[in-house]
């Protein structure tokens, strides 16, 4: 797992490595349960994902849950040969036209942090 933050402190780091790390590896299991990912290659694969959570975070249990969906679609289209190249690049010129919408729909509005990237 690589963060998306800087981990400040102890309470941070056992948010990252617990809760989160608990929900990205039932993520890989419920991939490889369901067949998205071969059983007989599972030990072969690194699986390098990112994960942010926002520092004040302080339930446990939602951040485990908020990992499964994310992670799971992920294997799914990466063992889908998604995106293709040509979805990645049209997806590129896309992203310069058109406004970022997060996915509590709150879009750059809300954030304009993000409006700036």
């Amino acid at each position: 797992m690589i963060t998306k933050v800087t981990i400040k402190g102890m309470k941070q780091a056992c948010t990252m490595f617990g809760p989160a790390q608990a929900g990205v590896a039932k993520a890989v299991a419920d991939s490889v349960g369901e067949g998205v990912i071969a059983a007989k290659h599972a030990e072969e694969l690194v699986i390098v994902c990112g994960v942010f959570i926002h520092p004040a975070a302080a339930n446990d249990r939602k951040i485990y849950d908020y990992q499964l969906p994310g992670h799971e679609d992920g294997d799914r289209q990466c063992h889908a040969g998604k995106p293709t190249v040509q979805e990645m690049l049209a997806a590129r010129i896309r992203r310069h036209t058109r406004p970022r919408v997060l996915s509590n729909g709150l879009g750059a509005r809300a954030f304009p942090s993000i409006a700036r990237r």
